[in-house]
Order: structure tokens, then C-alpha cells, then sequence
């Protein structure tokens, strides 16, 4: 009998919370709830809790939906929510899309002795068998920050390009590029921090900071030397940034 994405998505996370090497980030996803949504079209987090699309879900390889869970946890452990939050106020798009680049090639640098995740790919259309996720090796060895700033410049620069140009179809999106919605086509999920930072009181979002550094200080110190330096010095950063209001 075929399993149901709920039956799936438990499946994978008992996987990852009784594999040597990946105990931490399943008890990361453990933390806060998890939803069957089908308001996404694959996967999302608000910095705590998670939400998954079904179909999704039940279109990907254990291992690709492996990746897909761990890389919503890096955005818990790092705490994207909270660390980012004046960078979103200005450029949320270009702010997600930053993330993602960084935390994608860490995933696969991590996994790479064990080969117990897959990046996903895309399994119809033009593109079936292609990546599904913001990887670029060009960003490797960056921080977010980086590859923030190159996004805006590179967005910037096609702009101005276009215009030089007279591609009136290449600013015809305003802010943003063709080449950096190009960019966007390949993000792997969708990020509900935004919504998370609009909705909530400052009173609340103190509380919810404090909730998930409680949850990351837990997860490393039952699990956190299995971690490389990497993703340690991630979260030592996450955990001591005064989070800008």
C-alpha cells in the first residue's frame, strides 16, 4: 500500500533523527509543528514550524525529500527569520534567494561522506531531470551577506543593461531582472518569514526567538558534534546576533 505524504514526511524524519549523522537536524524538526498544506507548492517554514505540499511530497525520492527537510531545518538552526530581518524589510526576494544559495551547497558538502540525501529535480516539463534549488559554485565559500550584495549588483547591472539595450520585456517586472527572476524559477521552497515578521508583535517575536534559540542550544548540545565547522560557526553567529527590530 502506497504511504500518504503524511505518512511519508514522518517516515523521512524518523530516518534523519536515528541516522549517526544527521540525529541533529532531526531533533531540529522536531521542534514546532508540521502541516499538510497545500497554500504552498512545496515546502516552507516561518523559522519555527514547517509546511509541506502533498503532492510534493509524494513526487520526491526518500532522498530528495531528506534534503528538502533538512534544508528547512538549516533555515530554523540559523535562524533566517530573525538574523535577516532589517536585510528582508529592504529586499526580502533577494534576501531568501540568499539563503538558499548558501545553505544548499552546505547541505551537499554535509552529505557528501554519506550519500543519504539527494537535491531534488524536477520530474516534468522542459526541465525534468534538472536541479530544483538555488546551488551556484560561483557563491561557494560566501556568506549571505555576499551573496546578497552580487544578487542586487547582477540585478542592477541586467537592468541597466536591458534598458541600454531597449528590451523593454527584460524591466518589464520593475524591481526585478529577467535574470534574477531566471534566478528565481529554480528555488526549492517557499519562505513564510515574511509573514511571520508582518503578523507578529515584537513582544511575540522576542518569544518565538527565544523558543528557537532554546531549541538550537538543546539540538547542539546532544547532537551538535556530529556537525562540521561550517554549519558550527553558522549557528554560533545565529545565536549571538541581537536580532534588529
Amino acid at each position: 500500500m502506497e504511504m500518504t505524504a503524511k505518512q511519508r514526511l514522518e517516515r523521512a524524519m524518523y530516518q534523519l533523527s536515528t541516522h549517526e549523522h544527521y540525529k541533529f537536524f532531526g531533533a531540529i524538526l522536531m521542534s514546532g509543528d508540521i502541516h499538510i498544506d497545500t497554500s504552498v507548492s512545496t515546502g516552507a517554514t516561518d523559522g519555527l514550524n514547517c509546511y509541506y505540499n502533498p503532492e510534493f511530497i509524494l513526487s520526491l525520492t526518500e532522498p530528495e525529500l531528506r534534503f528538502l527537510l533538512i534544508h528547512e531545518a538549516y533555515h530554523k538552526m540559523y535562524k533566517h527569520v530573525f538574523v535577516w530581518a532589517n536585510l528582508r524589510k529592504r529586499n526580502p526576494m533577494l534576501t531568501n534567494m540568499a539563503c538558499d544559495y548558501v545553505i544548499n551547497l552546505q547541505i551537499v558538502d554535509m552529505d557528501k561522506p554519506y550519500g543519504f540525501l539527494s537535491i531534488p529535480t524536477w520530474k516534468e516539463g522542459e526541465k525534468a531531470g534538472e536541479v530544483m534549488g538555488l546551488i551556484d559554485e560561483q557563491f561557494r565559500g560566501m556568506d549571505t551577506v555576499q551573496v546578497i550584495h552580487f544578487l542586487i549588483d547582477e540585478n542592477e547591472a541586467s537592468k541597466q543593461q536591458a534598458g541600454e539595450n531597449g528590451d523593454s520585456t527584460e524591466s518589464s517586472s520593475g524591481e526585478y531582472s529577467q535574470a534574477t527572476l531566471d534566478r528565481l524559477k529554480e528555488q526549492l521552497d517557499e519562505h513564510k518569514f515574511d509573514e511571520k515578521l508582518s503578523e507578529s508583535s515584537k513582544e511575540e517575536l522576542n518569544e518565538l526567538n527565544e523558543q528557537v534559540d532554546d531549541i538550537v542550544r538543546s539540538a547542539s548540545q546532544l547532537f551538535g558534534s556530529e556537525l562540521g565547522d561550517v554549519a558550527k560557526r553558522g549557528i554560533k553567529e545565529a545565536l549571538s546576533t541581537e536580532t534588529p527590530w
